[in-house]
């Protein structure tokens, strides 16, 4: 994830040319690609903890986990970000980001307190 995200922080013009010369969908898409990029390793690391908590029989945790995030998080984050404070689509592209590291944050605290330890399958 961390050489996805640095090529696309890097160089979003050359990944961009494979599938639009349109200059105001290649402005656009530079944006998107380097905030979303930035919360790559987040990403990959809630992956990762959310994953584990579904391999040792805790399924619970992952879905209030990502319920708060995607749910309480990052949509109502989405729209101020956007509407009320008019960053438009670059206040989606940042809830994402918070996303992101909150569901990492999160997966990774709960884990390390253990509770997952005492699911059965």
């Amino acid at each position: 994830m961390i050489v996805v995200a640095l090529v696309l922080i890097f160089f979003p013009v050359w990944v961009m040319s494979f599938f639009s010369a349109d200059p105001e969908v290649i402005l656009n898409v530079i944006q998107s690609l380097r905030i979303l990029s930035y919360g790559f390793i987040f990403y990959a690391i809630g992956s990762v903890v959310i994953q584990a908590y579904n391999g040792a029989g805790d399924t619970m945790t992952p879905t209030w986990i990502n319920l708060a995030v995607f749910w309480i998080i990052q949509i109502p984050l989405a729209w101020n970000l956007a509407n009320r404070l008019a960053w438009g689509p670059e206040g989606v592209y940042w809830s994402v980001f918070v996303a992101d590291m909150s569901m990492s944050l999160i997966g990774v605290y709960f884990f390390i307190k253990g509770s997952w330890k005492t699911r059965t399958v």
